[in-house]
């Protein structure tokens, strides 16, 4: 059976087509389940999510095609750039998908690109389309777009919408050019993606799964399932916040989220010395 055969028989992730959305997964106080109104602050947080501040670092504005062609705009960080600190060869990738919400963007990951970079990454972060269901296509793109720069080795990042984009982008194709997916706040039934465990259990790449505990959409619990499915293969790191995704490095206790950033180093760089090739399902 060819691979392409083989991954619409193995990987039943459903994506289902929802239209235009125009807020991240609804809120819960412990399930994703819920009526709360998707985007608001949850009643158990006080704390006013305000946009990043603008990107003002290092690197360059560029344009890439999305998998089905969509234009899309991103930001390049060239690790070859960084100087002595830089690694010899500047072969491995990272694309960073953001969250959803109406003040998301990519200047939510800009101070995590720029660290990476200066670390001889190559890196691209860029702005989402508003159609969820259709984000994992800008994945697949910005994979692309590393690739041609010289990556060898690609990692699809993301945080909530971001995280499910990646991981779907990672089963979805033949040929997705994902090494591995690193999953931050992404719950496994919203925004037109469903996962189910025998969709993703013979996902043959390694998968780290970042959550915070009380997550105030859910994401949480969903970590804990995800890495149940997917034990032989993925990580899982459940820190001790109710902060979602990447508000965990800018608004969480500096030693929260220090842990969270020092968790996606060591995983960027184990990919990076491993060199597991690329996602399977089977």
């Amino acid at each position: 059976m060819s691979r392409s055969g083989a991954a619409a028989v193995a990987v039943a992730v459903v994506l289902a087509v929802v239209g235009c959305t125009t807020a991240e997964p609804p809120a819960s106080s412990g399930s994703t389940e819920t009526s709360a109104v998707a985007g608001t602050p949850s009643p158990e947080s006080s704390v006013s999510v305000s946009p990043s501040p603008a990107a003002t670092g290092p690197h360059r504005e560029v344009e890439f095609p999305a998998a089905d062609g969509e234009p899309v705009a991103g930001r390049f960080f060239d690790g070859r750039d960084a100087g002595s600190g830089a690694r010899e060869a500047a072969t491995v990738g990272v694309v960073l998908s953001h969250m959803g919400r109406s003040v998301d963007g990519p200047d939510d990951w800009q101070a995590y690109a720029e660290s990476l970079a200066d670390r001889g990454y190559l890196v691209l972060t860029y702005t989402e389309r508003g159609q969820y269901d259709e984000i994992w296509n800008d994945v697949l793109g910005g994979v692309s777009y590393l690739r041609d720069e010289g990556a060898t080795t690609v990692i699809a990042a993301g945080a909530s919408i971001g995280a499910m984009a990646s991981l779907y982008a990672a089963s979805e194709r033949e040929a997705s050019g994902i090494d591995a997916v690193l999953w931050l706040a992404g719950v496994l039934n919203s925004s037109g993606y469903a996962f189910e465990e025998k969709g993703v259990e013979g996902l043959d790449c390694p998968v780290l799964i970042v959550a915070g505990e009380d997550d105030t959409y859910g994401a949480g619990s969903d970590a804990e399932t995800l890495h149940g499915w997917t034990s032989g293969f993925s990580e899982l790191l459940l820190l001790p916040s109710r902060y979602h995704g990447t508000d965990i490095l800018t608004l969480e206790r500096p030693r929260t989220a220090r842990k969270l950033r020092r968790a996606m180093d060591d995983f960027v760089d184990r990919v990076a010395e491993e060199r597991p090739g690329e996602c399977t399902a089977g």
